[in-house]
Parts: C-alpha cells; structure tokens; sequence
C-alpha cells in the first residue's frame, strides 16, 4: 500500500489529491472542492482503492506542494471539467412546467429578466387600458358668456358638468356651480346650487 503516493496540487482553480503510482503515472484524482473524483486509465486496481480508503481522512489535511497556473493545462482539471460536462448533460429538465419555467428564469441573465418583465407590465397597461375603454372623446363645451365662466344655457341642479367651477342658471332662475359630486368620487362633477 505504501507504492501509491498522495500529492495535493493547485491548478486551474481546483484543489487536487492525485495518487500516483511507483512508476510515476496518476491512478486517481479528487477535486476536495467539488468532492468530485475520477480514474486515470489503469488507474483503478485493488491496491490503489486500499490506499484510498486508508488514507480518505487525511487527504485534506496533506500540504500542497505544487501551484500550476490557471491558464496552464492540466490532466486533472481538464478531466474534472469533462466530468462536470457530462453531469450537466445528464441533468434532465423538471417534468412540471412551473419548475421547468423556474429553472429557466434562473438561468437568464438580468438584462433578458428586465427586458421580459418590462414587456409584461407594459402589456398589461395597453390590456387594462383598452379593457377600461382608455379615455373617452373629450364632450362638447357648452356654450359660455362674455365672463368665460357661465354657461349661457339653462341647467338643471343634479346633472352632470365638466368644467369645476364653471356657473350656470336653472330654469327658474337659481345659480348653480359645477362642482364634484363628493370626496371620494373627485371626477364626477355636478351641477349644485350656490348658497
């Protein structure tokens, strides 16, 4: 069991354990943060599975005894990408439509979020405006004196207005104001008498 050799190594980002055999070529990799691991081919011999089981506590703990820059290429890291790859491509969408929706709305960047949510709400302003009619043709002005304020036409207390504070006279001579109907109800203008 003492053939096969522990050696940590940072490279491409990864923390690595190879056990390497006495003739110097690696049998078995660990990715400690990924916990993700692999076999060289030829790698996987009874011998080499006793060394690993042995030794699983104190492969964490070894020193690191070689730095590879993360642009150099590297056995280890690029078998851990393909195996990374590979579970990816296994990975299958949700059956339920809401979690397939989730998944993808997870994997959309925030420009396309913000450009689809945009889209929605200004989707539901045109349909909730056109739902309500959007705003109706401006009414006719009555007819208004040389003062510009009172309507020369005779109105009847109650009915509806659409200048506030325009005046008007009743048929029997009483004046009258447009003014709203009440509080909660501020755009629905009336005619109500003055006094």
């Amino acid at each position: 069991m003492d053939s096969v050799m522990f050696v940590r190594e940072r490279a491409g980002g990864r923390d690595l354990v190879i056990a390497i055999l006495p003739e110097g070529t690696p049998a078995w990799a660990l990715d400690l943060d990924r916990r993700l691991q692999w076999w060289y081919p030829g790698g996987s011999t009874p011998e080499v599975r006793r060394a690993i089981a042995e030794h699983w506590g104190d492969l964490p703990h070894l020193p690191v005894v070689a730095v590879s820059p993360a642009y150099g290429p590297h056995p280890a890291v690029e078998l851990g990408r393909r195996a990374e790859a590979a579970a990816d491509a296994q990975r299958t969408e949700p059956a339920d439509a809401i979690t397939r929706a989730r998944v993808r709305w997870g994997r959309a960047s925030t420009p396309t979020r913000i450009g689809l949510v945009g889209g929605v709400l200004a989707f539901g302003i045109i349909t909730v405006s056109t739902m309500l009619g959007g705003p109706g043709p401006a009414p006719d002005p009555l007819p208004v004196g040389s003062d510009g304020r009172t309507v020369t036409v005779p109105q009847a207390a109650g009915a509806s207005c659409t200048v506030r504070g325009e005046l008007a006279h009743e048929t029997n001579g009483r004046l009258l104001v447009c003014v709203p109907a009440d509080r909660s109800t501020p755009w629905t203008l009336s005619w109500r008498e003055t006094g």
